[in-house]
């Protein structure tokens, strides 16, 4: 991540119509870590092929939360008093 997204900006992504998306891609990420042959020196396409996917789910994710930082900043969904 280029930056550093608002606490708020995640909660707005998380609690919106992206958020099955977000899931799967947090899915996929996870997946991807958690096969360890994939990351054996012996399968260096492999592992090259897991951080590839893993670099386009990161930027997939990004781009839907930065999607809210605006949102964030103008107050959409503050509580009001």
């Amino acid at each position: 991540m280029d930056y550093e997204p608002s606490k708020k900006a995640i909660w707005l992504a998380a609690n919106s119509g992206d958020a099955p998306r977000l899931d799967a891609i947090m899915q996929e990420h996870t997946s991807l870590l958690d096969l360890p042959p994939h990351w054996s020196p012996e399968y260096p396409a492999a592992v090259k092929a897991a951080k590839h996917r893993i670099q386009q789910l990161r930027a997939e994710r990004d781009a839907i939360i930065a999607q809210y930082e605006e949102k964030a900043l103008d107050g959409v969904g503050a509580v009001q008093s």
